[in-house]
């Protein structure tokens, strides 16, 4: 089992650190002074963010509006409604929302899905560039390769590399020179500038743009950047508002770590079947009705116990220590140990699975003995 956590933790290194502190901060509207600097990352949710001061980490933020003005020394993971980039930066950026600007130099790789995307003249990207959009511009230079999707997908800077686009329509402006290859599907030919230039080959590939099926996948990209910092934000909340109670779950599955998962695999199996019996008993039907909302209710909690469990466990190991105890850094480092193992076909998924049922038995086991009163 430890062989395996530490060739996981392998993990930690695409992810942005937590292990050294960080800052967390949320409410209505949230606003970093351009005389202010936060020493480590900074993670915040408000329905207005201005970043104008310096934050010497990563920025991991959730808002109506975001603009970023100052200076992030790490990476940047953003989403909400109209988000602006203009600021400077350390690192690899990963955007979703629904009016996105890139006006600055972006270090690493960009990441980007929104409705209308815009990779501003102002802007460049020393990496490789992922973009999708309803409409998605690109006029600032690329170092790296280009891959894309969207509805109009328009090109009028420099990409060095390769580009490979799926869109409905591709427009290649004056200002496009592309110093590698092109390909592209699309409902017809590319317009393409007679001013603009292409030093690789070019390949067209005809076929029907599917909005529909585009904005499925959108909405289910945004809905999974905004599920992973909703359960950053929850163990955050499970470990600040009941550290006693999460530390003593905690202490449980790291002392019992199979047992526990073998009481969550069958919590999480038995419980169904339990409440859909008595759904088909004259009286019983509100007792499976409040059943499945307990159920959702620690499947819920459970998994962000897993999530701390694996947290912890890493940690315990990195420091060589006996006893290792949660905290609301660890927690986040479990949830980003957790989602990027998770990218990981079959393995990664049983991996972060047997963790969520081992987090759901310790606290399905810990409630069940203090209401029993051991």
């Amino acid at each position: 089992m430890k062989k395996v956590i530490l060739f996981a933790a392998l993990a930690l290194f695409l992810a942005p650190s937590v292990a050294h502190g960080a800052t967390l901060r949320a409410g209505t509207d949230y606003s970093l002074p351009a005389d202010e600097t936060i020493q480590g990352s900074l993670y915040l949710g408000a329905g207005s963010v201005a970043i104008n001061g310096i934050v010497a980490g990563d920025l991991i933020a959730a808002g109506g509006t975001i603009t970023l003005n100052g200076e992030v020394q790490g990476d940047v993971l953003i989403t909400g409604g109209t988000l602006s980039v203009n600021g400077k930066l350390g690192g690899d950026v990963r955007v979703a929302g629904g009016n996105i600007d890139i006006n600055t130099e972006v270090p690493g790789d960009l990441a980007v899905a929104g409705g209308d995307v815009g990779l501003l003249s102002g802007g460049s990207v020393r990496g490789d560039v992922l973009a999708a959009g309803g409409n998605v511009k690109l006029a600032g230079p690329v170092d790296g390769k280009v891959n894309g999707a969207a509805g109009t997908f328009t090109l009028s800077g420099i990409v060095s590399g390769d580009v490979d686009v799926h869109a409905g329509e591709l427009i290649l402006e004056s200002g496009a020179k592309l110093g590698g290859n092109l390909t592209y599907e699309a409902e017809h030919e590319a317009t393409i500038s007679s001013a603009a230039t292409i030093e690789g080959t070019i390949k067209y590939t005809e076929g029907r743009w599917n909005n529909f099926n585009f904005a499925i996948g959108g909405v289910a990209f945004v809905g999974w950047f905004i599920g992973l910092l909703s359960m950053a934000f929850f163990v955050v909340v499970l470990m600040l508002l009941f550290p006693r109670f999460s530390e003593a779950v905690i202490e449980r599955g790291m002392k019992q770590f199979w047992r526990q998962a073998l009481y969550g695999l069958i919590f999480l199996i038995v419980a169904p079947f339990v409440g859909v019996f008595l759904f088909t008993t004259v009286v019983g039907w509100m007792l499976g009705l409040a059943l499945f909302t307990i159920y959702g209710l620690f499947v819920m909690v459970g998994a962000g116990y897993g999530n701390i469990l694996l947290g912890t466990y890493f940690m315990k190991l990195v420091r060589k220590k006996e006893v290792m105890k949660p905290t609301w850094a660890i927690a986040l480092l479990g949830v980003l140990l957790a989602t990027f193992i998770g990218f990981v076909p079959v393995i990664g998924w049983a991996f972060v699975f047997i963790f969520f049922v081992a987090g759901l038995g310790a606290f399905f086991m810990h409630d069940w003995q203090k209401m029993r009163g051991a």
